[in-house]
C-alpha cells in the first residue's frame, strides 16, 4: 500500500495505565476466566462436530446456545 491509499492522515494513539483496586482485579480475573471457559467450550464443540461429522458450526448456532450455557455456568456457582 502506498501513502495515498491511507488518505495521508496521521494516526494517533493514546496509552492509559490502569490501577484497579483489589476488588476490581478479582472481578476482572473472574470475567477473564468465564470468557476463557466460554471460548474453550465453543471451540471444543466446533472441533468435535468437524472431527465426527465433517460439519461446521457457525456463529449463529453457537449464539443461540449462549442462554443455556450461561444458565449452566450460573448453576455451577
Amino acid at each position: 500500500m502506498d501513502e495515498g491509499s491511507l488518505g495521508g492522515g496521521v494516526l494517533k494513539s493514546f496509552n492509559y495505565r490502569l490501577y484497579p483496586t483489589k476488588r476490581q482485579q478479582r472481578l476482572l480475573s473472574e470475567l477473564l476466566e468465564e470468557l476463557r471457559w466460554l471460548w474453550n467450550t465453543l471451540l471444543a464443540a466446533r472441533k468435535q462436530a468437524w472431527e465426527e461429522r465433517q460439519e461446521t458450526i457457525d456463529y449463529y448456532v453457537q449464539k443461540a446456545e449462549l442462554p443455556a450455557l450461561k444458565a449452566d455456568l450460573r448453576a455451577q456457582d
